[in-house]
């Protein structure tokens, strides 16, 4: 079992290795924007911009970000990421599949963008800050909180994503009803 935890005035950082596994937490604040390289990562990532204005470009689509914007970023999909404010705040967590639901795993084959949503945002700022405390304040369960938290976390992503809500109908007929309702009377 490895264990890194690099501490700056402006960064924390926590490097988790156990055969597989992989968990990267950095929580930045008031950075100097920079813009990064095309690079990918052969972890997913999540990036929860809390201040500030941001793009992300992959895989043919550039997405906008502001404070309280969430993106999921999977395994070997390259990007780069960009700042139009000055400064930014943000909390990006890097894992492997083994901190992901089971559910979900399957349903993270392209980038997830979700959008400000106040309810969510509240809960993710709360979420993250859990995430944050349990890497400050390493004990001997930090490794099964990071794993139930990182686990909250893509479950309360993917659940706020209607795309991914898909209702379990024994009846074909209203399957195929719900089906056409959501492909042609979606905003």
């Amino acid at each position: 079992f490895l264990y890194y935890l690099i501490q700056r005035k402006e960064l924390i950082l926590l490097l988790l290795m156990y055969n597989t596994e992989y968990f990267l937490f950095e929580d930045v604040i008031n950075r100097t924007s920079v813009k990064s390289d095309t690079h990918f990562h052969e972890s997913f990532e999540v990036y929860y911009l809390q201040d500030g204005t941001a793009y992300l470009s992959a895989s043919g689509h550039t997405y906008r970000l502001t404070a309280g914007d969430l993106i999921i970023v999977p395994p070997i999909t390259y990007h780069k990421m960009w700042y139009e404010s000055q400064t930014h705040s943000r909390m990006l967590l890097n894992c492997t599949a083994s901190f992901i639901p089971k559910s979900v795993y399957t349903k993270l084959t392209n980038i997830i963008y979700i959008g400000k949503n106040s309810e969510l945002s509240h809960y993710l700022d709360k979420l993250f800050n859990k995430i944050k405390r349990a890497v400050d304040c390493p004990d001997e369960f930090q490794e099964d909180t990071l794993h139930c938290l990182s686990m909250d976390l893509f479950l309360s992503a993917i659940k706020s994503n209607d795309n991914f809500l898909t209702p379990h109908v024994n009846n074909e007929y209203v399957s195929q009803a719900i089906t056409y309702i959501q492909n042609n009377f979606r905003n």
